[in-house]
């Protein structure tokens, strides 16, 4: 998910609009009962803080020779982004999946 975060901030640092608030939706995510194992282990962990996205180009090195020229976006990189506050839980392994 933050792949479309750093999208929307490229998009806005070419186009200079300024970023709104991203939120994303999982939709039509299946369970199957083989599943239940991780399900419960995943439920039985607390919330923590969600991490931030910072785009860390000084605007003032980046001016694109024509507002809106998508082309520029090529000019970026992933070294751009610094990811905040990143504390996941514990990977968990094993879960069965269809071949």
């Amino acid at each position: 998910m933050v792949q479309y975060a750093a999208l929307q901030l490229l998009l806005c640092a070419i186009t200079g609009y300024e970023p709104g608030e991203f939120v994303h939706y999982i939709v039509n995510a299946h369970i199957y009962e083989n599943h239940m194992d991780a399900i419960e282990e995943v439920l039985s962990r607390g919330p923590r803080v969600l991490p931030t996205l910072e785009f860390g180009m000084n605007p003032t090195d980046f001016v694109p020779p024509v507002k809106h020229d998508i082309g520029t976006i090529h000019v970026l990189h992933g070294d751009l982004f610094t990811l905040r506050d990143y504390n996941p839980h514990p990977a968990i392994t094993g879960i069965p999946v269809a071949i």
